[in-house]
Protein backbone atom coordinates (compact mmCIF):
# COMPACT_ATOMS: atom_id res chain seq x y z
CA UNK A 1 0.00 0.00 0.00
CA UNK A 2 1.17 3.50 -0.65
CA UNK A 3 -0.27 6.55 1.01
CA UNK A 4 -0.28 10.31 1.20
CA UNK A 5 -1.76 12.61 3.82
CA UNK A 6 -4.26 15.40 3.29
CA UNK A 7 -5.19 17.21 6.49
CA UNK A 8 -5.66 14.46 9.08
CA UNK A 9 -7.13 11.94 6.65
CA UNK A 10 -4.70 9.70 4.80
CA UNK A 11 -5.39 8.44 1.32
CA UNK A 12 -3.90 5.12 0.36
CA UNK A 13 -3.71 3.28 -2.93
CA UNK A 14 -4.62 -0.38 -2.56
CA UNK A 15 -1.83 -2.77 -3.53
CA UNK A 16 -2.05 -6.47 -4.41
CA UNK A 17 -2.74 -8.51 -1.28
CA UNK A 18 -4.22 -5.62 0.72
CA UNK A 19 -7.38 -6.07 2.75
CA UNK A 20 -9.16 -3.53 4.93
CA UNK A 21 -7.95 -5.51 7.96
CA UNK A 22 -4.34 -5.37 6.76
CA UNK A 23 -4.61 -1.63 6.13
CA UNK A 24 -6.20 -1.11 9.58
CA UNK A 25 -3.39 -3.08 11.23
CA UNK A 26 -0.76 -1.01 9.40
CA UNK A 27 -2.34 2.35 10.27
CA UNK A 28 -4.03 1.73 13.62
CA UNK A 29 -2.10 -1.25 14.98
CA UNK A 30 -5.37 -3.21 15.16
CA UNK A 31 -6.91 -5.19 12.28
CA UNK A 32 -10.34 -5.13 13.95
CA UNK A 33 -10.55 -1.37 13.29
CA UNK A 34 -11.23 -2.00 9.59
CA UNK A 35 -14.86 -0.76 9.92
CA UNK A 36 -13.48 2.78 10.41
CA UNK A 37 -11.95 2.59 6.94
CA UNK A 38 -15.04 0.93 5.46
CA UNK A 39 -17.35 3.63 6.84
CA UNK A 40 -15.05 6.42 5.62
CA UNK A 41 -15.29 5.07 2.09
CA UNK A 42 -19.03 4.59 1.72
CA UNK A 43 -20.77 4.76 -0.73
CA UNK A 44 -17.76 3.87 -2.89
CA UNK A 45 -17.44 0.57 -1.01
CA UNK A 46 -20.46 -1.67 -0.72
CA UNK A 47 -18.64 -4.69 0.74
CA UNK A 48 -15.54 -4.58 2.98
CA UNK A 49 -14.19 -7.68 1.22
CA UNK A 50 -14.26 -6.06 -2.23
CA UNK A 51 -11.40 -3.64 -2.68
CA UNK A 52 -9.31 -3.48 -5.81
CA UNK A 53 -5.69 -2.80 -6.70
CA UNK A 54 -5.25 0.88 -7.51
CA UNK A 55 -8.37 1.96 -5.64
CA UNK A 56 -7.71 5.02 -3.47
CA UNK A 57 -9.19 4.77 0.01
CA UNK A 58 -9.52 7.33 2.78
CA UNK A 59 -8.06 6.30 6.14
CA UNK A 60 -9.46 8.48 8.91
CA UNK A 61 -7.47 9.29 12.05
CA UNK A 62 -7.52 6.75 14.87
CA UNK A 63 -9.31 9.01 17.33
Amino acid sequence: MSFFRRNSIKAIAVKAGDTLSKIARAHYGDASKYPLIFEANKPMLKDPDKIFVGQVLRVPPKG
